[in-house]
């Protein structure tokens, strides 16, 4: 037969007669070794372009992100500014003492004598009991004054 002459896989194709099992089989195996050499490197192609598109999309998610976070950060101080800003008018016009009574910023003397009897009292306290916690009985007002 013809099997020496169609051996090489490149011969079998330029014959004019069908192929034989061998030859079919020749040719079945010739072409399987070279799908098994481009596997790998299919794979390989295939995974590096889609770690590139993963790249891509990780570089534009982070540009993105950056770029939220920025225009977070940028609205977030600002928000802060504007509220330290009320913070300080509100303070300014609470403090404001042309309009206040004067009994707002001031203890009368009847108030500094009560306040000297709350703090004795306050002070044995603390001194019978000292695992409790401190008495409010006197708070600051506004101004800083002590009322009771």
């Amino acid at each position: 037969m013809e099997v020496e002459a169609l051996s090489n896989p490149v011969e079998i194709s330029r014959s004019s007669s069908p192929p034989t099992v061998a030859e079919s089989v020749a040719s079945h195996l010739s072409s399987n070794a070279l799908d098994s050499q481009e596997l790998p490197n299919a794979k390989e192609e295939q995974q590096n372009t889609e770690d590139g598109v993963s790249q891509e999309k990780a570089e534009s998610s982070q540009h993105s992100s950056a770029a939220n976070v920025a225009l977070l950060e940028k609205h977030e101080s600002d928000f802060l500014d504007q509220k330290e800003k009320r913070k300080q008018r509100l303070i300014e016009s609470a403090l404001d003492k042309t309009h206040l009574p004067e009994l707002y910023f001031s203890n009368s003397k009847k108030e500094v004598l009560v306040g000297a009897y709350v703090d004795n009292f306050i002070r044995q306290y603390g001194h019978l009991y000292p695992g409790r916690r401190e008495l409010l009985l006197m708070s600051p007002n506004e101004f800083g004054i002590k009322v009771f």
